[in-house]
């Protein structure tokens, strides 16, 4: 960062949120971090359906509550996972 870069920040201190926004978003990681990341929120975004479909058979009656709720702990251990597997991708970001 030269002396023309710093009097820029110093002019449009905007440039700082907006850096600082895309550090809290995870723009900053390297590239195979960032793609991780996006699997795990990929993943997470599957289970959430998951859940809405496993609620809906429930629901419908073409589950009987024993099996929703079997199936149900099964997709929320997965979720902890994928968020303790983002967990540990963010901290190796960090470093």
């Amino acid at each position: 960062m030269g002396w023309s870069d710093l009097s820029e920040v110093i002019r449009h201190p905007e440039m700082i949120a907006r850096a600082l926004g895309r550090a809290h978003a995870g723009n900053w990681l390297p590239q195979q971090l960032q793609s991780r990341l996006s699997t795990f929120r990929k993943g997470q975004a599957n289970l959430g359906r998951q859940v809405e479909r496993l609620t809906q058979a429930d629901l419908s009656g073409a589950i009987k509550l024993d099996e929703y709720q079997r199936r149900r702990a099964e997709i929320e251990q997965n979720s902890g996972s994928l968020v303790s597997q983002e967990q540990q991708v963010m901290a190796q970001g960090r470093r």
